[in-house]
């Protein structure tokens, strides 16, 4: 375990400074949104070039244009990047806008958008999550050296918060190639299989549930959808990779958006299950326990879990499951509390 732990380690540490080297690309402060109507600014970031531009929430974009001369369509969201790099940061752009709100005779209006932004390479609530991260890794290896490794639940708590750490502090720049894949990968497989560790931990801890007491073959149960969803990983980052190997993979299609957005919603209803449940048993363990020192222990295991895991699901989970679009503030009061949990 300490060689595995040294490795992503030693991953995490060349990813940060892959990501101090990186020069982010241009953003025009705008979020561009698929929908029926077309592609609709879905929020404009106050004070960047697009709200100097007067985009509005709301607005759409019909087609752009890197030289104010010849306007291409656009169709989907996810290419107005190529545009925007094309125009790279500090240089301008051009938009065609439909304003629905606006009368019909004038409603169309070109918008110039000048001294592009560069995407913020480091934001708070980026930085706070990797920080949860180190806290999981300090932790997990601070019980691990103090009580040893055959002490009981050493092991595992140090695996799941090895785990924790890299999904938490692994962060992909966009590039998907070599190192890049590598971390994105990695920091897939460790949000998928952190929610049976998690849970099983709980269900283990300190005492085993009934469920559980005889027949242990029944824990690996709780790793049955984590290791669907980790070849579901496998073939969306590794395919191209793999196929060489394994030649009939190069057969099947690519990951089309749809199946990348189930992959992403499966992920995190499995790692949402994982919490909740956890913090399910915790309190299960807590009510029938008759040791008071045990209920003293679980008091703080508990409440720390329970006050990180409840403003998380109900703040930010459900919306995001249901699809539903949240709020900056609501997501960062959402995510605050994780840091509990370690």
């Amino acid at each position: 375990m300490l060689a595995g732990t040294v490795l992503l380690l030693t991953a995490g540490i060349l990813n940060f400074v892959q990501r101090l080297d990186r020069k982010t690309p241009a953003w025009d402060g705008v979020t561009w949104t698929d929908t029926k109507q077309g592609i609709i600014a879905d929020k404009v970031q106050i004070g960047s070039s697009g709200a100097r531009a007067q985009i509005n929430d709301g607005d759409r974009l019909i087609a752009i244009s890197t030289d104010n001369r010849t306007y291409e369509e656009v169709t989907r969201a996810e290419n107005v990047q190529i545009y925007l790099d094309e125009a790279r940061v500090g240089g301008n752009i051009h938009y065609l806008i439909e304003r629905p709100s606006y009368p019909v005779e004038n409603r169309f209006y070109y918008a110039d958008l000048d001294n592009l932004n560069a995407i913020h390479k480091w934001s708070p609530r980026e930085l706070y999550i990797n920080l949860i991260g180190i806290v999981y890794l300090f932790v997990g290896f601070f019980v691990l050296f103090k009580q040893g490794g055959r002490a009981p639940f050493a092991l595992h708590f140090a695996g799941l918060c090895l785990a924790a750490f890299v999904f938490h502090s692994y962060t992909p720049i966009g590039a998907y190639e070599d190192l890049d894949l590598a971390i994105a990968f990695l920091k897939n497989v460790a949000f998928i299989i952190f929610a049976p560790l998690f849970l099983h931990f709980c269900l283990v801890y300190p005492e085993r549930q009934q469920l559980f007491h005889q027949q242990r073959w029944r824990s690996a149960l709780l790793y049955v959808p984590a290791i669907v969803l980790f070849g579901f990983a496998t073939f969306i980052f590794l395919r191209n990779a793999l196929t060489p190997i394994v030649p009939p993979i190069g057969n099947l299609p690519s990951p089309s958006d749809s199946s990348l957005s189930l992959f992403y919603r499966l992920s995190f209803a499995h790692f949402l299950a994982g919490l909740v449940g956890g913090v399910f048993f915790l309190l299960r363990t807590w009510v029938k326990a008759k040791s008071a020192v045990i209920r003293q222990q679980m008091k703080w295991v508990l409440w720390g879990s329970l006050l990180a895991v409840a403003p998380f699901t109900l703040l930010y989970g459900v919306a995001y499951l249901m699809g539903a679009e949240t709020d900056p503030w609501l997501t960062d009061a959402a995510v605050l509390p994780l840091i509990l949990i370690p």
